[in-house]
């Protein structure tokens, strides 16, 4: 930086662990940025930061976040964590390369438990916080972070605790995660809905939808069990574990990477390229009737986006019963020319799909209420 009032942390260690046992093949580099009794740290999985400065007129700490590529969405993810001792308040300031700053803090003080942080100004190209007097180790992140590892965890305690589960990897990614395919239903495949989840890195509230909606599947009504017994939910959960433990704002991390949502047709990618081939072979081996498709996001604002809100159809019964649940809901019908999952498998299947988008912000309460109210939509305008 060009200011002389900036003064420029060392970087102490660069050490590379490897790590977990899902996720053997991702080298994560542990970066830390000294500045005496307080160290900024990153490496971990979805964390994310690229560099830190103290400015000694202002009295901040000035850090900087960059994004995986040049020129993308601007979902300018952050996560980091930060060890101080006996330290009057302090002040961050971040700034991400450009993009206009998105996503509210969240802290937590033992990496598990997170909570909204207040003392925060989001006003344009920069995030400022303020952080309070005293000694700990805190963690700070765009959002409630989920790693790779945690999603498979999760994906292992609903296969092990239902026998109408089915959990299987049917390929890897680029640096040699699982992608995984969950069936839920009828084993024969006669009636099949297509679900994705995660293709973007950041949006997890749109992942905690996808949650809500597989476990109300699961506990819901008895009406459920017969729905069940007729359809079969074939689901993707995480489709970008790549990118997810890299904290990456869009795109995965092959040698040619991009964003996901923007490979259907092109398959370039490994991840997208695995789950077509083998979903393909699934519904083309059981002769399956593929009747819907859903694909799970996050944006800043709940909003559902269609392919057709023609009377009759499968989309436009799904939007008005989501609007009786949910109160009057945002929606739009886009083009379905461009590349994205919901377009493609409208144009390569003739069959309706859905993006369901939850707002970055949106409470978990209406997360969960939201994602319940899909599942109990589609069992009941399923033909």
């Amino acid at each position: 930086m060009k200011n002389n009032a900036l003064i420029t942390c060392v970087v102490l260690t660069l050490t590379l662990l490897s790590s977990f046992s899902y996720s053997q093949h991702i080298i994560l580099p542990t970066k830390t940025f000294d500045f005496d009794s307080i160290q900024f740290v990153s490496g971990y999985a979805t964390s994310r930061l690229s560099e830190v400065a103290y400015n000694s007129k202002t009295k901040e700490f000035e850090l900087s976040i960059h994004p995986e590529f040049p020129e993308l969405n601007s979902s300018p993810w952050y996560g980091f964590e930060i060890q101080k001792e006996n330290q009057s308040s302090m002040k961050l300031r971040l700034s991400f390369e450009g993009y206009n700053a998105r996503y509210a803090p969240k802290i937590s003080r033992d990496k598990v438990n997170w909570t909204a942080f207040e003392d925060y100004k989001m006003e344009g190209k920069f995030l400022e916080i303020t952080l309070p007097p005293g000694s700990e180790t805190i963690w700070i992140s765009g959002n409630n972070p989920v790693s790779s590892k945690m999603a498979y965890s999760w994906m292992d305690s609903v296969n092990t605790s239902d026998k109408r589960v089915s959990l299987e990897t049917i390929g890897l990614s680029s640096e040699g995660n699982p992608i995984n395919r969950m069936i839920i239903g009828n084993p024969k495949l006669d009636k099949v809905i297509m679900i994705l989840g995660r293709q973007h890195p950041p949006e997890v509230t749109g992942y905690f939808g996808l949650r809500a909606f597989i476990d109300e599947n699961l506990n819901g009504d008895k009406k459920f069990k017969k729905f069940l017994k007729e359809y079969s939910l074939v689901i993707y959960p995480l489709m970008n574990p790549d990118g997810v433990d890299r904290g990456n704002w869009r795109f995965n991390a092959s040698d040619s990477a991009m964003d996901m949502n923007r490979d259907w047709g092109i398959f370039s990618q490994p991840e997208t390229s695995q789950v077509y081939e083998d979903f393909d072979n699934l519904v083309n081996t059981h002769d399956s009737e593929i009747v819907f498709s859903l694909d799970f996001h996050s944006t800043f604002y709940d909003i559902l986006y269609l392919v057709t809100e023609e009377e009759g159809t499968l989309s436009k019964q799904f939007l008005d019963k989501f609007n009786e649940g949910a109160g009057t809901s945002k929606y739009s019908v886009n083009s379905v020319d461009n590349g994205v999952y919901k377009n493609w498998f409208y144009n390569h299947y003739d069959i309706e799909s859905i993006t369901y988008e939850m707002g970055d912000d949106t409470s978990f309460d209406l997360i969960n209420k939201k994602g319940r109210l899909t599942a109990n939509i589609l069992k009941e305008i399923m033909p």
